[in-house]
């Protein structure tokens, strides 16, 4: 039976989170998260030392150069811990108000899951009432994007510089497809990080070269301005991709939808006089 946008926010989050395969500690190499991410295909995974708990997400390792030399503890994020009990609400207000891509889920004092604004946005695909919100009101607008014939190096260092991790491609200012960290990632740091456990363990990573053309994904998902959030959470769920760009008539990028902006009609149901759940040791920047 398909829920209603109020009913779905008040559903606990336990109902809903994945149950992590390997907790890593902050002493563990890169070389070892890199494995389990590109085998789960997951864009973060969890860390903790016993007393802080934390992320280490794919954008986080764009700027690692010695996968095998370099430990977690170097590019982690302490974000601290969430109860696995809270409801799908509170679980949005507190990612979106501390800024996270997801929430380490704890009971009795034990990790037992992590859920991901991915992880909701899947479940949004059955919510009927986004038909009524068009996806131009939800998207982020203006979109960093990059020519097709410029460098993945200066791909890269777009998304360490301004926080993201999708990129749209163009060329003559139309979408021909879409750059992401996790195709960095897998293209230009885990095999490099293969090469090093023989021999060659230790030696700097091979710059990110070639032009962006030559391993964007051709096939982004887009949708025109007229479309909804529905059309947009459903897409995203089915194709498994992780943003949605809004394009006009000529194909020009007017916008991208993540599950962040998809989040925000959940979020904005939360009532003003609700205390805020807070993440417990969380840090302040």
């Amino acid at each position: 039976m398909r829920k209603t946008l109020k009913e779905l926010a008040e559903t606990e989050i336990v109902n809903l989170s994945q149950i992590p395969r390997i907790v890593f500690n902050p002493t563990d190499t890169i070389s070892k998260i890199l494995a389990y991410l590109k085998d789960t295909g997951h864009y973060e995974a969890v860390v903790s030392d016993g007393v802080n708990t934390g992320l280490i997400t794919l954008r986080d390792l764009l700027g690692v150069e010695h996968p095998e030399k370099t430990n977690i503890k170097s590019v982690w994020h302490q974000i601290g811990i969430t109860d696995v009990h809270i409801t799908v609400i509170q679980a949005i207000e507190t990612l979106i108000d501390n800024n996270v891509r997801a929430l380490p889920l704890v009971e009795n004092g034990e990790i037992t899951g992590i859920i991901s604004q991915f992880d909701l946005v899947k479940n949004l695909a059955d919510i009927n009432e986004l038909e009524k919100i068009k996806a131009k009101d939800l998207m982020r607008t203006p979109v960093i994007t990059i020519d097709s014939k410029s460098g993945n190096d200066s791909a890269r260092s777009l998304m360490l510089d301004n926080k993201i991790s999708h990129i749209p491609v163009t060329t003559d200012e139309k979408l021909k497809g879409i750059v992401t960290a996790e195709i960095l990632v897998n293209t230009f740091i885990v095999p490099a990080s293969r090469m090093t456990t023989g021999n060659l363990s230790g030696q700097m990573l091979p710059k990110f070269s070639g032009q962006v053309s030559g391993v964007m994904d051709t096939q982004p998902l887009k949708l025109g301005l007229e479309a909804n959030a529905l059309e947009a959470a459903k897409e995203m769920a089915r194709m498994s991709k992780s943003a949605c760009i809004i394009v006009d008539e000529q194909d020009r990028v007017r916008g991208i939808i993540t599950p962040r902006e998809l989040l925000q009609p959940i979020y904005d149901l939360r009532e003003e006089s609700t205390l805020p759940i807070y993440i417990v040791g969380l840090t302040a920047d």
